[in-house]
This record gives structure tokens, sequence and C-alpha cells, in this order.
């Protein structure tokens, strides 16, 4: 499963039997994950795509690029279906609420937009991050939502209350700021529950954050490099990142203790896969029967391992 140039993002289809890869190769590919087969190739954005999201149906994906535009597409037929535009730098982040209503973008402009899904029209634009907007996620109930943002020189914690902030979907305003990171937030995501919140960053940490109080309860270390990629297992039973270093680790969801590490070579079985990654992994997702985990990488492929053949650490 490879492209031509770095993978920046996958994602399983709600039912699991797809993976979307989007690439610095201006293409977003869909492919069977049982197989590994292409199955579609999504082409027309003008530069490197960075981001990408399903509908809840499975029917369609958005995507976003550093040519600032948002597009949805067929995700079976892979036509282009529309054209978002009115960001004004790159869009590095996408999401499709889980309620089908809503579209969100986050941009190298400051900025987040929130868009009608159906009519594909701007509700209205978020602002009140410093620096450019890397990632944007809803929470499961669709009424919040979370965005990363920072700047790439470390500073003290109290210094950037803006890398991680809340929102209220419906009032569109700004609800709380999640503080702990030290340099660029690259990656958020919801508990399955909604109640909390890990993010990934180039402080080399993720971190976990309880939603309600805005209080940090975990800074999960480990890694050798910024994060670029994380996400939940069901039931947030784990929690996987993704960094520059080459590993996907595994983390308890209750301990935040570190409990597998697939490495490159990798330690454990893997289906759908060309070769190892030889690079930086920029993007993790796990399947929602929570027995396998997609990672994208700067060596150009795409990869798909099962979460049970894992070797324990030590």
């Amino acid at each position: 499963m490879r492209h031509a140039d770095a993978v920046s993002a996958v994602a399983f289809s709600p039912d699991g039997g797809r993976l979307i890869s989007a690439s610095m190769d201006r293409t977003l590919v869909v492919w069977d994950a049982g197989s590994g087969e292409r199955l579609a190739t999504l082409a027309g954005h003008h530069s490197g795509v960075t981001s990408l999201a399903w509908s809840p149906d499975g029917r369609r994906v958005v995507s976003g690029s550093w040519d600032d535009t948002v597009r949805m597409w067929d995700a079976w037929s892979g036509d282009l279906v529309a054209t978002l535009e009115g960001h004004d730098r790159g869009v590095g982040g996408v999401a499709w609420s889980p309620d089908g209503a809503h579209l969100a973008s986050a941009s190298g402009d400051r900025t987040i937009r929130l868009w009608d899904a159906a009519t594909r029209r701007r509700i209205t634009t978020l602002r009140g991050h410093e620096y450019g907007v890397t990632a944007v996620r809803f929470s499961p109930d669709s009424t919040g939502l979370v965005s990363a943002s920072g700047t790439y020189v470390e500073y003290p914690i109290d210094e950037k209350a803006d890398a991680l902030l809340l929102w209220d979907v419906a009032s569109h305003k700004r609800v709380a700021a999640l503080v702990g990171h030290r340099n660029v937030v690259r990656a958020v995501a919801f508990s399955p529950g909604g109640g909390r919140v890990i993010s990934g960053s180039d402080d080399w940490t993720v971190r976990v954050f309880d939603i309600g109080s805005g209080v940090q309860l975990g800074d999960l270390i480990g890694h050798r490099g910024p994060v670029h990629g994380v996400a939940y297992g069901p039931g947030a039973r784990w929690i996987v990142s993704g960094s520059s270093d080459g590993a996907i680790k595994l983390w308890e969801g209750d301990t935040f203790t570190e409990s597998h590490t697939f490495r490159h070579p990798p330690e454990g079985v893997e289906i759908a896969t060309v070769r190892d990654h030889e690079a930086g992994v920029n993007s993790v997702d796990c399947s929602p029967d929570g027995r396998w985990i997609a990672s994208g990488s700067d060596d150009c492929t795409v990869r798909i391992r099962a979460v049970e053949v894992a070797q324990p650490l030590g």
C-alpha cells in the first residue's frame, strides 16, 4: 500500500471494511482494509493533502490540503462532490461530526471554519488561536469541538494557553483551554465516551485531559521525537500514538502506562504491507472492532497491524 510521496493521514471507514490514506502526492486512496487492494484514487487537490475524515455513513470523505481548500468526495467512485473555499492558508485538519450535520476545517490562517455538510456553506469562523491551527475533532455527541495549535519554539506551559481549545458547536463559543504542552500540538482525539481528549505534540509527549475540569490526567512519555498521530481504541481500553521516531506505541487507557511498542522493522505480524516503514509515522488509526492499527509514514507507505500480536515490552 504505497503512495508516490509521504502519507500524511489514514482513517478506517466507519464499518472498518475500508481504509483511506492522504498523501503529499496530492491524492487520497481508498483501500480494502482486508486485502490491501486499491479501490479508488481521489485526485484533484493542487498541493499535498494533509488530512481527511469519513462521513458517518461511509459514503463520502472530506480532505484538507496545502492548496487552502477542503474537498468532498464520493468514497466509492472517487468523484469530486464539492470544493469548499475560504481559508487564506493551508488546511491542516478536517473533521466530520458524528451526527453528519457539520464539517470543520483547521487552517494555518489561525481559524477553524464550521460548514453545513449538506449545503457545503460556511456557518461561522472560530477565532482564538495565536498560531496556525493544526488539527480539529468533534466530540462523539457532536456538540463539542477540540482544536490544536502552537508555536514551534519550546515555551513555558503558562505562556501558551491556546494550544488546545474546546468549543461549543451550537453557540460557536470557546469554552475551555487545555494547558500542558510545551510545543506545537499535532494531533487530537476524543475518547469514545467524550469525557477525555488526548493530544500529541512536538514536545514528544501524549497528554490526556479531562473535559469537564480541564485537568491533565496523564503525561505519556516514551517517544523520542514529535508525536504526529493519536487515537483511542474501542471503549478507551488503550491509546495508540505514532511519532517521527518511527515507533507506534500502545498505552493502557486507564493507567496511561506503555503496554506495547511496534517498531520498524516490526516485532509482530503485519498485513497489507509493502515494506517496513523507514521514516517517521505521521498518522495512526484503529479499526472500529479494535483488531487493527493503521499507520501512514514519510516513507510513502500505509501499513495495517494486528493489535493482538504485539510483543510485550521487556
